[in-house]
This record gives structure tokens, sequence and C-alpha cells, in this order.
């Protein structure tokens, strides 16, 4: 099981959260909750599959412009689209081999 935190507001009292989000095996939502801290800790808002793919859609949405429009992103696996597969830095960040001899 994989676990992905994200930052949206709670389902039952509105408050932005840390969301945990539980992805199953081939990657679907399984389970999803909001972490509050209070003085004695951490107390835990369950947040409906239905709300929480519906604000994972709102955040790809909103990154659509950091990543390339041949690779989708998909709402119900946000973890298989990483940025680092692909993005390329700016020209001039290629690697390269130097000598410090001069």
């Amino acid at each position: 099981m994989k676990i992905k935190c994200f930052k949206f507001e709670c389902s039952q009292c509105e408050e932005l959260s840390s969301i945990q989000v539980f992805y199953r095996k081939d990657g679907s939502v399984g389970y999803a909750r909001a972490r509050h801290k209070n003085k004695q800790g951490f107390h835990y808002h369950k947040q409906p599959i239905e709300y929480v793919r519906e604000k994972l859609g709102e955040l790809c949405r909103l990154d659509q412009g950091q990543y390339s429009p041949s690779k989708p992103i998909d709402p119900e696996k946000p973890g298989l689209t990483s940025k680092l597969k692909i993005m390329a830095g700016p020209k001039g960040f290629e690697p390269m081999t130097f000598s410090l001899e001069g």
C-alpha cells in the first residue's frame, strides 16, 4: 500500500488539512483521511472516496501547466505521472565533464 499526502479542505470540518491518501496495489484510492493536530496529538476525519477523487482532479488541473500535454494526469493515480520522468532543465543545464586544471 502506498500513502501520499495532499493539502486541501477536510470534507467534515472544511479546515485546510493534510489529507493522507492510501492507494491500493492497482493504484486506485482505497482510503483517505484528514489529519488534524491538537494539544494531545493528532485526530483524523475519514474522507469520502468520491470527494478525494474530485479534489485530486482539481489539483491535477491546477498543475497541468507543469506537465507535458502528451502525458495526461490521471486523478486516480497521480503518483504515476512524475515530473522527473517528463521534464527537462533549460538549455545550459545539460550534464557535462570539465577539468579544474587549466
